[in-house]
């Protein structure tokens, strides 16, 4: 594993051809945390989603991806910009609306960042107190993880790429190892099924809910185009790595969900949901794999956690890194490393944010799980699902500029269908708020609002731009 390189770089570019297809679908997946988010996405969804119907949830949110992704990787082959989602906008929407797509992204990010330190610091400092009696505040540990994290990310993108790697087998390990101990023990008391993935089963009552919960666990895989400007042979990585993460994580999430099913049995699955949501999964493991692996994947579920952390940091290092770029923030974001060539000033800035966020919820005592990881979760989920639909509708205006470019499936139809889908899940997370925050506050409430003005700011700092710097405004959002 490389930490150094022996030339100094460009100090204003990122490292060219420093990954590949692997690292780039492992900071995905790690984004997605598909072990944290299988202890604690799928009780909630069994118990007041569809019931036995939420494997069939998975791979039916995982088949609007895939089809997203027809469209966007279509578009990737004519965009090269570590801004992604933000350039997307930007050529098919144009500029006012790219910026306001980007700062909307910049608050998802963050926030999805920040509601992971909570939960970080939460479940270590149980698992700190249950194993050996020691109370460190939550804050702390996640100013501990935050520090490392930052460390990790201001390495070049190829070490990142290669401890995700490490991280992600593990993680997937552990999982596919308690669904082969169950397909090996033959099933729950009423025996392997096939229900769960059954029409009727689907559509019962609590659809919706369960679509929220399934949505939340896509979160992230935009990482593929975010590197592609430092990705190898990127017009065909891009389009291979998008495709194969959102397929891994949608057989992940559904084998795994189906397994629960076929261990507590379809008559039982939605009362231990009810009953005991945080040992939901860890009660399967422990009973046909051993209190052993239980252990291993409490441990593994804390590596998930700053897996994703720094999945995310790196993220959003580059989207600081691309409106820095371009003028539209502090031109110093755009700074990297003269031996790493990583957005290392952007990484600082977006670590001081982070560390200002946890700072602001433990001084006021807020409930690191119940107050800043529901709520700052419940706006990321709220800004990437009105990013993803805007991107999806940018692809249909890019590609009726040059209808030539794709066929229909791939510049018309697809992009439409996926735009609907999206839709559909932006509406049921407004109509259950209170479900997916835990939380009736009226901050709760107030949040889709916080997205909003997020955005038209974004779009009145475009504006302003176009006024005041019309050299920089026309060379917003182009491909570099």
């Amino acid at each position: 594993m490389s930490f150094e390189s022996d030339t100094p770089r460009d100090t204003n570019q990122l490292r060219r051809d420093a990954v590949g297809l692997m690292q780039i679908i492992c900071f995905v997946i790690a984004a997605a945390g598909p072990l944290a988010a299988t202890v604690g996405a799928s009780p909630a969804a069994f118990a007041f989603g569809n019931g036995i119907g939420v494997p069939a949830v998975y791979v039916l949110v995982g088949a609007m991806y895939i089809i997203f992704s027809v469209g966007y990787t279509a578009m990737s082959r004519h965009v090269s910009n570590t801004g992604a989602f933000y350039a997307y906008v930007t050529l098919g929407l144009g500029r006012p609306m790219g910026v306001g797509a980007a700062f909307v992204a910049v608050l998802t990010y963050t926030t999805v960042q920040c509601a992971i330190y909570g939960l970080f610091g939460f479940m270590v400092n149980q698992l700190l107190k249950s194993h050996y009696g020691i109370d460190v505040p939550w804050w702390a540990l996640a100013l501990g993880v935050m520090l490392v994290v930052h460390l990790c990310g201001a390495r070049n993108v190829d070490f990142s790429g290669k401890l995700l790697a490490v991280l992600m087998v593990l993680e997937l390990a552990t999982l596919l190892l308690m669904d082969a101990a169950v397909i090996g023990s033959g099933g729950g008391s009423t025996g392997f099924s096939a229900a769960p993935f059954e029409l009727k089963h689907l559509t019962e009552p609590g659809l919706g809910i369960s679509i929220i919960f399934a949505v939340t666990c896509f979160l992230g895989f935009e990482a593929t185009a975010i590197f592609s400007e430092e990705a190898r042979d990127p017009k065909r990585t891009i389009p291979r790595a998008t495709y194969a993460t959102v397929i891994v994580i949608t057989i992940v999430y559904a084998l795994s969900t189906w397994a629960l099913v076929q261990a507590y049995g379809t008559d039982g699955v939605v009362a231990a949901a009810k009953n005991d949501p945080a040992n939901f999964v860890f009660n399967v493991n422990t009973k046909l794999v051993g209190g052993w692996s239980t252990d291993i994947m409490n441990v593994l579920l804390v590596t998930s956690l700053f897996a994703a952390l720094l999945s995310f940091h790196n993220t959003i290092n580059r989207y600081f890194y691309s409106l820095g770029r371009e003028s539209l923030l502090w031109q110093g974001l755009a700074k990297t490393h003269p031996v790493h060539n990583s957005p290392y000033v952007a990484g600082r800035v977006q670590t001081a944010t982070a560390a200002g966020i946890v700072a602001l919820f433990a001084l006021f005592n807020q409930d690191p799980f119940a107050i800043l990881y529901s709520w700052m979760s419940t706006i990321s989920t709220i800004g990437i699902l009105a990013v993803q639909f805007m991107v999806a509708v940018a692809i249909v205006g890019f590609f009726w500029k040059k209808p030539t470019a794709a066929s229909a499936w791939h510049r018309l139809i697809a992009p439409i269908i996926s735009a609907v889908g999206l839709a559909i899940c932006l509406v049921l997370v407004l109509q259950n708020l209170p479900l997916l925050s835990g939380s009736e506050s009226p901050v709760v409430a107030s949040l889709p609002y916080v997205v909003f003005l997020t955005w038209v700011a974004g779009m009145g700092v475009a504006l302003w731009v176009r006024r005041s710097k019309p050299e920089v405004y026309f060379r917003i959002g182009q491909a570099t």
